[in-house]
């Protein structure tokens, strides 16, 4: 009998209500690199669930009579990456660049939810930083490559002057500033760069 992987939980990643009734100031806060994800998962399933890739797996659970279970694996490794149980909130994975996740969600027992990552015919985000020449056009054909490979409808978020440079050349890809990003169009997003001070290797595999 083959053995079964160990299910190791990320305390980092620890389910947590969603509240959207917290105000705060920005006012004084560096504006951020890249855009942010939708406040919500933009992908809908059964009994209220949310769920998508954008920023990491993502799911939200509603609040109800009977506990869920949410399992999140990697579909290429077969290993579980994080599991719980509890009555409703949030759950993010803990690496947010390009992992095959697989969602998996119960209550009582019974399968509620089961999603493979697959951004075949979706609206995938990838997000470069502004301001750099070079790095960018050294990581765009990856980008290009993550398209074909994925058969994804791809958006790319970049400096203007740069759209300028790739728009023709590229005309099924969707070339947008970081101020046109509407977050909720899409299933996953990533942001790519050079991340120096990700010592966990939540942005980068290494």
């Amino acid at each position: 009998m083959a053995e079964q992987p160990k299910v190791v939980v990320d305390r980092s990643t620890d389910a947590a209500p969603v509240k959207s009734d917290v105000v705060s100031s920005n006012a004084d806060a560096p504006k951020p690199a890249y855009p942010a994800a939708a406040k919500l998962p933009t992908q809908v399933g059964p009994r209220g669930l949310q769920f998508d890739f954008n920023d990491g797996a993502r799911i939200v659970c509603p609040h109800g009579e009977h506990p869920w279970k949410v399992r999140i694996r990697d579909l290429d490794t077969g290993n579980v990456l994080f599991e719980t149980e509890f009555a409703g909130g949030y759950v993010n994975s803990s690496k947010r660049y390009y992992v095959r996740f697989g969602i998996e969600v119960f209550q009582q027992g019974a399968s509620v939810l089961n999603h493979e990552y697959s951004a075949k015919d979706r609206a995938v985000l990838i997000q470069f930083p502004v301001g750099t020449l070079g790095d960018t056009l050294g990581w765009f054909p990856y980008a290009v490559k993550f398209k074909d490979k994925q058969g994804c409808k791809l958006s790319c978020a970049m400096g203007a002057p740069l759209i300028e440079l790739f728009r023709d050349a590229y005309p099924d890809i969707e070339f947008i500033t970081h101020e046109e990003v509407k977050p909720e169009r899409y299933y996953a997003t990533y942001s790519v760069g050079l991340f120096f001070d990700d010592k966990d290797c939540v942005y980068q595999p290494t």
